[in-house]
């Protein structure tokens, strides 16, 4: 992990290596199956889904790797 320019947020911000972001994406992919399964049982749209709740555990990594609280789970 390092530290680079982000033009999207223009600042600073914690960029992975291939290893680091390969765990990331894994767990980001197994919070899809969850989303998709909430939607479908409640008819729910994507804005009503709790996207921090089901993709906690890739969060919590990301930090762990990073130092970084981020609080956005899409890419």
């Amino acid at each position: 992990m390092q530290w680079l320019w982000c033009w999207r947020r223009k600042s600073d911000m914690p960029m992975l290596d291939e290893q680091e972001y390969a765990e990331i994406s894994a767990l980001f992919r197994a919070g899809i199956a969850p989303v998709k399964e909430y939607r479908h049982k409640n008819a729910a749209p994507q804005k009503r889904v709790r996207l921090v709740e089901i993709y906690a555990p890739m969060l919590a990594r990301y930090e762990s790797i990073t130092g970084f609280k981020e609080t956005i789970p899409m890419p």
